[in-house]
């Protein structure tokens, strides 16, 4: 969690937390700036790149690109 805080924390990051009913943690995005600018300079193309389990969590983890 430590390591995740020190992310979110940096300037230039937006990102959302979304739990379940019970506060469980069921999704964490992020991005930054210039990120968000290429979604919003390339934003007729969605990249979606999974991986399965490599984390520590073994939870799922995906990049993407939108523009919102």
């Amino acid at each position: 969690m430590q390591e995740i805080a020190g992310i979110l924390e940096k300037p230039n990051i937006h990102f959302t937390i979304d739990k379940d009913e019970e506060e469980c943690l069921q999704c964490l995005a992020f991005c930054t700036d210039q990120q968000k600018d290429l979604g919003k300079a390339y934003g007729d193309v969605i990249l979606l790149d999974g991986t399965y389990r490599i984390n520590k969590c073994r939870m799922p983890l995906y990049t993407s690109v939108d523009d919102t």
